[in-house]
């Protein structure tokens, strides 16, 4: 009797953990371009040809979608990005950029950055059109956002 009550409750267990798990709905829908990038490897994305100081000029592209936002990073050491409730966990080498997007929802996002070791540098929400610049010095990072000019 034993064993096959402790056998319900494993199954019961197995079936209910997928569940318990499942990704948040309403974040459905993000895609980044480092993502994009490590699944076609022999594809080239069109957003990657844009130098990290020329970001701004690459803003004329926001208008395709609802959720854009660039991640710039700057500094002297890699960096991770994630967003909570999605699979979006990317690491940015120095001198790379990350589009995080979404083209069905205009929402603010909640970004999460942390230096190479997983150790966490800032987090907060972020408008739907906005820009991240990371650098650092000696045991330190700064950030710039920009969402003044681009949030809707």
């Amino acid at each position: 009797m034993k064993k096959l009550s402790l056998s319900i409750i494993a199954i019961a267990g197995i079936i209910s953990a997928p569940l318990s798990f499942a990704d948040d709905p309403a974040m459905s829908g993000f895609t980044s371009s480092i993502q994009s990038q490590n699944q076609a490897q022999t594809q080239a994305p069109s957003l990657n040809a844009a130098a990290p100081g020329k970001v701004s000029a690459t803003m004329s592209v926001l208008a395709d979608t609802k959720t854009k936002i660039i991640i710039t990073n700057t500094s002297k050491t890699a960096i991770k990005v994630e967003i909570p409730g999605t699979t979006i966990s990317d690491y940015l080498n120095t001198n790379t950029h990350d589009y995080i997007r979404n083209a069905d929802r205009t929402m603010d996002t909640q970004i999460v950055l942390k230096n190479a070791y997983g150790a966490q540098i800032w987090s907060g929400q972020v408008c739907n059109h906005t820009i991240i610049d990371v650098t650092n010095e000696v045991n330190t990072y700064n950030y710039i956002i920009d969402v003044d000019r681009f949030c809707r």
